[in-house]
């Protein structure tokens, strides 16, 4: 699709870094690639529901299913993808 597609936030489950390029993952199952790199969208959706879990990966906290603590923090989202959380470096 060329031009500019215009998606509510709240259908956002997650977001995917790829280099420079971000993939976002809509809670339709819709995947959408973007030319902006994902630290702009962290900015971008500062005031939302999403936070940083990984340096390649943004997710929205409204689809977020379950919250583990074995082995390491993760989270299950609602499409029942599963990631973990990676710890700042200092």
């Amino acid at each position: 699709m060329d031009g500019l597609e215009v998606i509510a936030i709240s259908s956002i489950l997650y977001c995917e870094s790829d280099g420079e390029y971000t993939h976002i993952y809509l809670n339709n199952k819709t995947k959408i690639m973007s030319s902006y790199n994902i630290g702009e969208y962290e900015s971008m959706f500062d005031d939302y529901s999403f936070f940083r879990i990984h340096h390649s990966y943004l997710v929205n906290k409204n689809y977020i299913k379950k919250y583990l603590k074995t082995d390491g923090s993760s989270v299950i989202m609602t499409n029942e993808k599963h990631y973990q959380y990676q710890e700042e470096k200092k």
